[in-house]
């Protein structure tokens, strides 16, 4: 966060201002263990001449100790997903009294602006984005959100601290 702020006089009436900006970023890389390959699955359970390769056949139906180790590392994955996030805010504010002879003290007024933009991009796992995990589908995102403010405030006494008491 980097700021400016001072006073300045202008005629009778002093000025307080301050400026500013702040940016915040962070990344996110997440794991998901023992997600299923349903690709692998079809392709393990199917024709036994047609998995070949690194594939190892599956028998789902020859009892508690049927799956080995061997099937369970063909159909596990490990999916990796990333999010990226930035926020960046930028700031201005002006505040002063003005002097008034009808009421017990003077009017405060706040004046300021700020403009903000949120960004986020999600990155999924290949197989993930595909539809070849049991994990829900996902799809890439990346957008942004520019928002833009402006207030003004006043505060009016209308009892003197004396008053107020009573």
């Amino acid at each position: 966060r980097s700021f400016l702020s001072g006073t300045f006089q202008m005629g009778q009436r002093n000025f307080e201002w301050e400026t500013g900006f702040n940016f915040g970023a962070s990344r996110a890389t997440d794991w998901a263990e023992h997600q299923i390959r349903l690709d692998h699955v079809q392709r393990a359970l199917g024709d036994v001449a047609q998995c070949t390769g690194d594939c190892v056949p599956l028998n789902l139906f020859g009892g508690p100790s049927a799956v080995t180790p061997a099937m369970l590392s063909y159909i596990s994955y490990t999916e990796i997903n990333q999010t990226r996030t930035s926020v960046a805010n930028a700031y201005a504010t002006l505040n002063f009294n003005m002097d008034t002879s009808f009421l017990p003290a003077p009017i405060g007024v706040a004046l300021g602006t700020e403009i903000r933009r949120d960004h986020l991009e999600f990155s999924p796992d290949s197989l993930l984005e595909q539809g070849f995990i049991t994990d829900l589908q996902f799809s890439s995102t990346n957008g942004s959100l520019l928002a833009q403010e402006a207030y003004g405030e006043l505060s009016i006494p209308l009892l003197n601290q004396a008053n107020s008491r009573q």
